[in-house]
């Protein structure tokens, strides 16, 4: 089953985390067949009574005009702007519209994009768990934060994977050291050295590299 756990900007109902229940989810994606088997996998969900999908940002609009929902979930592929297009359309006219960025590992950079413009975390397909299901694959949430065994970086340090975890979750410094009980300055000190050793110019870059190099699952 799919997990929902990403971090809330507002306040409002279902205050902190988004761990509460989510009983309506909008889905944008120009993908047929990913639409549908994201959709099953969202009506597999027993808190979920109402699922909607559309093909592109306008849909998406008029749709989440129609009816205010809990979850959004916007797809993106490598290369492609659109899911990074609806995620800015929709934030443009909805600031507080909860937004998961789902996509395969090969749309990293949008999918980091996405965050730092607003996405609340990020879903990937979890390659290590693909499953045929009516033509699509299962989902799994990328929040949780995992060491690579591989050598192409430096080794990041628990605080730093902390850290990171956080950023892919789209979350601010101040959000971050609150969590960890550590003030922002020493959370920016870390995102320094993380930087460092991911070869990252920036949190959207930093969150690009921890998903290509493996650091997050």
């Amino acid at each position: 089953m799919t997990t929902i756990s990403a971090s809330r900007r507002e306040s409002g109902p279902g205050q902190g985390e988004l761990g509460y229940s989510v009983a309506s989810v909008l889905i944008c994606d120009e993908r047929p067949v990913t639409r549908r088997a994201l959709e099953n996998r969202m009506k597999a969900i027993s808190s979920v009574n109402s699922t909607t999908c559309v093909a592109n940002s306008l849909e998406l609009v008029d749709a989440f005009t129609k009816q205010v929902v809990d979850l959004v979930l916007i797809g993106h592929e490598a290369g492609r702007s659109a899911g990074l297009q609806a995620t800015q359309l929709l934030l443009k006219s909805y600031p507080r519209a909860a937004i998961l960025a789902f996509g395969s590992p090969s749309a990293d950079a949008m999918l980091a994009a996405s965050v730092t413009h607003g996405a609340r975390g990020i879903l990937v397909w979890d390659v290590r768990q693909i499953a045929h299901q009516e033509a699509g694959y299962d989902l799994a949430l990328s929040s949780q934060v995992q060491r690579r065994p591989a050598q192409q970086i430096d080794k990041l340090s628990r605080r730093e994977l902390q850290i990171l975890g956080g950023m892919c979750q789209g979350r601010s410094n101040a959000e971050i050291g609150r969590t960890l009980f550590l003030s922002e300055d020493t959370i920016k000190t870390h995102a320094r050295k993380l930087f460092v050793k991911l070869g990252a110019n920036d949190r959207a870059h930093a969150v690009a590299q921890g998903m290509r190099n493996r650091v997050v699952a």
